[in-house]
C-alpha cells in the first residue's frame, strides 16, 4: 500500500481526505505538536477552535472531533 509520509500539510489533506460534506466527520489524536499542526489545541475536555490545516483546507469545528 503506497502512502505519504512526512508532516500533513493543506496539500495532503486535499489529496487524501474526502471533499466537505455533512456526512463525514475527521477524528484526530496524537501528540501535542501534531495536534498544533493538524487541528489546533484541545482545551482540556473542550475541542478548542481548530486550527492547523484542516482549518486551511476549509473544514470547520463541526468536521472534526479531537481526542
Amino acid at each position: 500500500m503506497k502512502g505519504e509520509t512526512g508532516f500533513v500539510t493543506k496539500g495532503m489533506v486535499g489529496r487524501c481526505i474526502f471533499k466537505l460534506d455533512s456526512k463525514h466527520k475527521i477524528f484526530v489524536c496524537g501528540p501535542q505538536p501534531m495536534m498544533n499542526a493538524v487541528s489546533g489545541k484541545k482545551a482540556g475536555r473542550k475541542q478548542g477552535k481548530l486550527g492547523g490545516c484542516l482549518k486551511q483546507a476549509g473544514f470547520t469545528e463541526d468536521d472534526v472531533y479531537k481526542f
